[in-house]
Parts: C-alpha cells; sequence; structure tokens
C-alpha cells in the first residue's frame, strides 16, 4: 500500500513538472532538477500521508479503500487547488459557485477513490510499474520542455552586443556623477566612459507606464498603458521582437511585480525571467502556489533582491557566448521601504522621539514610526549604493570575458522619488514633479566613442528604443515612434534642438478610462494639467523647485502651453484599464501603488 502511494506520489510530481515546464524559465538543468525533487517530494509526502492515515482508518472500517481513497486524495486536492486558486482565487469564501465546486469535487474524487478500489487492487505491481514509466517519461519531458532556448537558428546581424539596464526609483539628483551625495563608483566610471544626459525625464512616475515607453518608443498616452497592473498582450510591440528578429539572443530578468510576464512582458525574449522565488520554478507548484495564495499578504511574490537579478542575469551570459544578444537587467532595490543589506544597511537604529512621519501605507510597522527625515533619504541613498554595487559585478562579469568592448550600455531609470518635496514624503506615483520625472540617462558604446560627452539638453526616456535600435544596426522604425535615436545628438557633439518632453500619471485609481494628469516639460517653462481642469506652470530656470506656481500670473503663457499639450495628446490611444482582480490589487497596494 504505502509502495503505491509512493509510486502514484512520483507519477504525480513528474506530471506537474511536464505541464508547467516552459523554456522562457531559463532554468539550467541542476535547476530544474531540483525543481522535479521538490515536485516528487511534495506529491509523495501528500500520497503517502494520506496511504498511512488511510490504513489507520481501516484497523476501525475493514472496507475501507485505502487504495482508491489514496489516489482520490492526490485528485482532490490538486483538482481543489485549481478550483480555488486558479479558476475561482478571487472568489469569496462564501461564494456558492466557489463552494459549490469545491463540494462537487470532493464528492466525485470520493466516488472515484471507492470505484477505483477494485481495478487498482486487480492491477497488482502492474499499477506500481505503470506510475514509475508515467514517473520516468513525464519527467523526462518536464526536463526537456524547460530546455533554455539555443543559439538562434537563423544567421545573426554583425551587431554589438546591447544590455539595457533599469533602475527603479533612482532620481538622478541623488549619484555622483549628476552631482548627487551618493558615491557611486561604477555608475560614476560609466558616465566616463559613455555619454551622460543631464536633463533625462521619464514619461510616467509609475514602473509598468515608464518601462514601456522605453521598451516600444511610445508614450503612455498612445500606448494606451497608463498605470501598473495592466496586461498589454501582444501590443504594442516591445524592441525585443526585432532583436529576436535578427538573431539576437534576448532575455530579460526583473525584480518588479509591474513587470511580470503576466501582463505582456515575455513577448520577444527567449528568457523572460520573472521568478521572484528563492528558487527557481517553486512557487509555480501547485501546493506552494496555494501556501503562497494563503499566507502572503498580496497572495503573490512582488519582488526580488538585486542579487538575485545579477545572478541569474550573469548565468544567461554565460550560456550566450559566441553570438550576439540583448539582455534588458532591471533593479527594484531602491523601491521604497529602503532596506538594503548588510554591508550597505544603515548601521544605526532610526530615531523614533516625537511626531512619526506619514509615510506611505504600504511600509511596514517599524519603519512607519520613524520620525528624521534624515535617516530616511540616508536609508534611500544606502539603497542606491547597494544598487551600484550590484552593477558592479554586472559589468565586471562582462570585462571578464573582454564582451564588455563589444556591447551598447544604456541604464536609465524609470522614476524618481520625492524624498520631502512639495510635502510628499518618500513616494512617486501620485505627481508629476521633477523629483519623480528627472532620472539618470548613460549611454556607453563600444569603444568608448564620445567618451565623457555630457549633453545639457532636455531629452525623454521615450527615445531609449529607437536609439538602442539605432546603436545596433536595426531599423529604428521612428515613423510609428514617439521617441527619435539619441545617436544624432552624440555624433553632433551634443549640439541639439530644445524639444518638449511629456508626462503622465494615473497614480492608483483603477476604473475604466481614468483620469489622466499631464506635464509638459519645455523650454525653462513646465505646465502641470491637472484631470480636473486646473493647471501648474513654473518657471525652471529660476525656481528648478517648482515651488512658486505662475498660472494665475502668467495666463496667457499657461494657455499658450496647454494648447501645445492639448495638441500633443489629440488621437490618443484609448487607455486601457488596470486588472481589477483583488490579487493584482493587493500586490500593488503591497508596493505603494493603490493606497
Amino acid at each position: 500500500m504505502i509502495r503505491s502511494a509512493l509510486a502514484l506520489g512520483l507519477a504525480a510530481g513528474g506530471l506537474e513538472i511536464a505541464l508547467r515546464a516552459e523554456p522562457r524559465l531559463g532554468m539550467g538543468l541542476s535547476e530544474r532538477l531540483a525543481w522535479l525533487g521538490v515536485a516528487v517530494l511534495l506529491s509523495t509526502a501528500l500520497t503517502v500521508g494520506a496511504a498511512g492515515l488511510l490504513l489507520v482508518v481501516r484497523r476501525f472500517v475493514a472496507r475501507t479503500p485505502a487504495m482508491g481513497l489514496t489516489a482520490a486524495a492526490l485528485v482532490f486536492v490538486h483538482a481543489a487547488l485549481y478550483w480555488r486558486f486558479d479558476l475561482h482565487v478571487n472568489a469569496f469564501t462564501r461564494d456558492p459557485v466557489l463552494l459549490g465546486g469545491l463540494a462537487c469535487i470532493a464528492a466525485g474524487s470520493l466516488a472515484l477513490g471507492w470505484l477505483a478500489e477494485r481495478p487498482l487492487r486487480a492491477l497488482g505491481g502492474r499499477f506500481e510499474l505503470g506510475c514509475l514509466v508515467l514517473a520516468l517519461v513525464s519527467a523526462g519531458v518536464g526536463l526537456v520542455l524547460g530546455q533554455p532556448p539555443g543559439a538562434p537558428s537563423q544567421p545573426a546581424v554583425s551587431g554589438p552586443n546591447v544590455l539595457l539596464i533599469t533602475l527603479d526609483t533612482v532620481r538622478s539628483d541623488a549619484l555622483e556623477p549628476y552631482g548627487g551625495p551618493v558615491a557611486t563608483p561604477t555608475i560614476a566610471q560609466l558616465a566616463r566612459q559613455g555619454v551622460l544626459f543631464e536633463q533625462a525625464i521619464a514619461t510616467a512616475p509609475l514602473t509598468e507606464a515608464s518601462h514601456l515607453a522605453m521598451l516600444t518608443g511610445l508614450e503612455p498616452t498612445h500606448s494606451g498603458i497608463v498605470t501598473n497592473g495592466t496586461a498589454f498582450g501582444a501590443q504594442p510591440a516591445l524592441i525585443s521582437h526585432a532583436f529576436q528578429q535578427a538573431g539576437y539572443a534576448t532575455g530579460g530578468f526583473v525584480a518588479g511585480f509591474p513587470l511580470h510576464g503576466r501582463w505582456g512582458w515575455t513577448q520577444g525574449f527567449d528568457v523572460y525571467d520573472d521568478d521572484f522565488g528563492v528558487m527557481p520554478g517553486l512557487h509555480r507548484l501547485a501546493i506552494v502556489k496555494a501556501w503562497d495564495q494563503l499566507t502572503l499578504p498580496a497572495r503573490t511574490l512582488r519582488e526580488r533582491r538585486g542579487d538575485g537579478v545579477i545572478a541569474r542575469s550573469t548565468q544567461w551570459l554565460d550560456g550566450v557566448q559566441g553570438g550576439p544578444w540583448f539582455a534588458w537587467v532591471h533593479l527594484f532595490d531602491p523601491h521604497g521601504p529602503y532596506e538594503a543589506p548588510a554591508p550597505f544597511d544603515m548601521k544605526q537604529a532610526p530615531p523614533r522621539d516625537g511626531e512619526p512621519l506619514d509615510l506611505p501605507p504600504y511600509w511596514p510597522p517599524a519603519l512607519r514610526s520613524v520620525t528624521s527625515t534624515d535617516w530616511l533619504t540616508e536609508a534611500y541613498h544606502a539603497e542606491i549604493r547597494y544598487t551600484d554595487h550590484l552593477l558592479g559585478q554586472l559589468m565586471a562579469r562582462l570585462e571578464a570575458d573582454g564582451s564588455l568592448d563589444h556591447t551598447v550600455v544604456l541604464l536609465v531609470a524609470d522614476h524618481g522619488e520625492s524624498l520631502t518635496e512639495h510635502d510628499y514624503l518618500y513616494d512617486h506615483g501620485d505627481n508629476l514633479y521633477d523629483p519623480s520625472l528627472r532620472v539618470p540617462l548613460i549611454l556607453r558604446l563600444p569603444g568608448q566613442d564620445s567618451a565623457g560627452l555630457e549633453i545639457p539638453c532636455q531629452v525623454s526616456t521615450v527615445s531609449v528604443a529607437a536609439t538602442l535600435l539605432e546603436a545596433a544596426g536595426l531599423p529604428a522604425g521612428q515613423h510609428d515612434r514617439d521617441g527619435a535615436s539619441l545617436l544624432p545628438m552624440i555624433h553632433s557633439d551634443g549640439a541639439c534642438q530644445p524639444t518638449d518632453a511629456y508626462a503622465t500619471t494615473v497614480a492608483g485609481r483603477l476604473m475604466d478610462d481614468p483620469p489622466l494628469d499631464h506635464a509638459l516639460r519645455g523650454r525653462d517653462r513646465k505646465l502641470i494639467a491637472h484631470q480636473d481642469g486646473s493647471a501648474e506652470l513654473y518657471h525652471l530656470g529660476i525656481d528648478p523647485g517648482e515651488s512658486h506656481d505662475l498660472a494665475a500670473e502668467q495666463a496667457a503663457e499657461a494657455a499658450a502651453l496647454h494648447s501645445v499639450l492639448a495638441g500633443h495628446l489629440e488621437g490618443r490611444a484609448e487607455i486601457k484599464a488596470a486588472s481589477q482582480d483583488q490579487g493584482t490589487q493587493d500586490a500593488l497596494r503591497a508596493l505603494g501603488y493603490i493606497e
């Protein structure tokens, strides 16, 4: 009996891996074997445990169909977990459809157990043999299906490698090469070897909208994606498609829930690593997934530390030597709450004497009691120092095999962070002031072309897509992008014409056709147009802190800028609503994107 249960558990574990394996997970053989081992361990623990319990029951009820009910227990657990945590994850516990389905699954499983008892016993050893064969076959299928893609089958262009590094929640004026207070030796060296854009403006102070603009060349109002948690499927197309079609190996390695593959980010990537667990694949298993749903505050893993991202990306790079590659590496660590790991962590406990600061509600209680803005600002800086350290590891990896000299490296942040400005403490997303929009943008070209050049002209991060494509020698497709390549500006030694930059935010308002705020940042003037019809106007040349609103005093200029903004917004795409499911909203709330 126990031997049969063990064989059944082996088969169930192998079958689950076969059903859940995907090449895009990028798991190595050792990782797939470990994943298989955990799946088998959980399944055999379930079946052997059920069999042991039923053997005890059989002592008191002799005719208990122990073998059939053991198989039925396995069927019930997986079917019930699928019904509850896949098909009806957002249903209330007392929902009649949910309860009715679980009751039917229980009744069906019980009937199956009684009916299967005699055939299973009749099979005898053949049942165990069949389970072992199924276990071996399904395990083999799972290991093969999970094999990461190899080298591109078609000839690749003879272009450089391309590395896009996106930092979450990093304002430019915090960094050393921008005159900031944080020592960032890796980023400073990248700036010395490359081109630094002094006034780079993000298209949105929200992760998904800003990243999509960078990877498509479309502003949020032209892509229709304005907030986190919005599914965009296969459209708009990411530049990863262009690299993949040209024969590049493509890999994406992200660290935050707004960039999870469920929204559409996997398109064009051979490998897209959005696994935030401590072990690759672990949280895809049914039993572990159910445990997550029951125990995690937002019912999902929301982020991972940057060392995990660097480890996975360098592992992938080790496997794609010999051909050009496009890699996107995203680091989430500077996003609040600020809790850098040792040795970059804060050595002193936060001050808690006096009135606690009005911190974002998603921050943990231990930090929400902090009373010092100086301490929190330094904690934010500590996260940036840790991020720079991680970038140093990545750059060292590229230098070690000599590939850095053949790689285009573009470093940019998706948005900044308000530390204390406008009484908006340690957060972003709800306004369009410069602390949330001015970001670092540094481009290092192969051969250190134009090394040390600093370009003071204003640029938008929507130009990232066209810039990377042109730097790789691929068609930039500027006719259908909002952002043009920055390379002509570089090749003319920074000579440029003043251009406007646009930004949009919807903050945490999840609804169909959500209200939007827009910003137009032009020649020393900045207009912020609110969805309620009001506006703010600032003269950035004399008021870089945006402290004196001139909208009433200079109504004519405000009206003129508003007209320019309205013209830019003509023909905007239909705005897509964010997912309304409770799990998504809980995850975004836990990251501070919904209040």
